[in-house]
């Protein structure tokens, strides 16, 4: 099975969540931490969040954390909502 560059840097940005589980991550980590473009980045992790695999919270302690446990969190649901149906 083929995948996406956007299916890869969205599993790539959900490892660096899942590692840091149930911490607030700031996007400036994920891109650091997985060397990926920032812009990409922010464009996934809101389609992530709409999903409801993310959550977001605003502000100076703000970030990106998992909605649900990881162990819930599938390849499949991660497809879907990058990439469609």
């Amino acid at each position: 099975m083929q995948i996406s560059a956007k299916t890869d840097y969205a599993v790539r940005a959900l490892l660096s969540l899942a590692a840091r589980e149930p911490e607030l991550v700031k996007i400036d980590t994920v891109v650091t931490e997985q060397g990926l473009p920032r812009k990409f980045v922010e464009a996934i992790l809101g389609e992530l969040r709409r999903a409801g695999l993310v959550r977001s919270q605003r502000g100076a302690d703000g970030g990106y954390a998992l909605a649900r446990p990881s162990r819930e969190i599938t390849l499949g649901s991660i497809l879907r909502a990058v990439d469609g149906p």
